[in-house]
């Protein structure tokens, strides 16, 4: 698989990863995603990560690769230099809005958003245990949902 790098100095960095890899080194710390949304910033000694979407692979610079952690997305995390690795907690949306807006134009602001849809699934009679029945339904009314929000008329 392909991966593109960047070194980021100091600054923050607003990233959105297609489905090819993508990492970003700081002097403290190394994030590897794909296919998600994170913003991470840089502070003296310092590394912070907060994951708007999906999951992000974040370590110390020259840490093991056993040593990585994983950070899923709502959950914010700080890598210090000479301290251990702060646990994922959970993100303060003022964190986010603060990053955000200083990362983009007010005319290129049109996220994080919340999009309320409802889809409606039943379960499949083809289910072998009642958990595989709620599960099936779950999947199905998250795709009709989908379909629901795609279908929508534009203003």
């Amino acid at each position: 698989m392909n991966v593109s790098v960047f070194n980021l100095v100091d600054g923050v960095m607003n990233v959105i990863v297609g489905k090819s890899g993508f990492e970003v080194k700081t002097p403290t710390a190394v994030t590897a995603a794909q296919g998600t949304s994170y913003l991470v910033w840089v502070e003296v000694n310092k590394t912070g990560l907060a994951v708007t979407e999906g999951r992000v692979d974040f370590s110390e610079v020259n840490a093991p690769p056993d040593k990585k952690m994983i950070v899923p997305a709502g959950r914010t995390s700080i890598v210090e230099i000479g301290k251990p690795s702060v646990v994922a907690v959970r993100t303060n949306p003022d964190l986010i809005k603060k990053f955000y807006e200083g990362t983009l134009e007010p005319d290129e602001r049109w996220g994080p958003v919340l999009l309320k849809v409802t889809g409606r699934g039943i379960p499949s009679p083809n289910a072998v245990n009642p958990p595989q029945a709620r599960l099936m339904a779950l999947r199905a009314a998250k795709v009709d949902a989908l379909r629901n929000l795609l279908s929508r008329p534009t203003a």
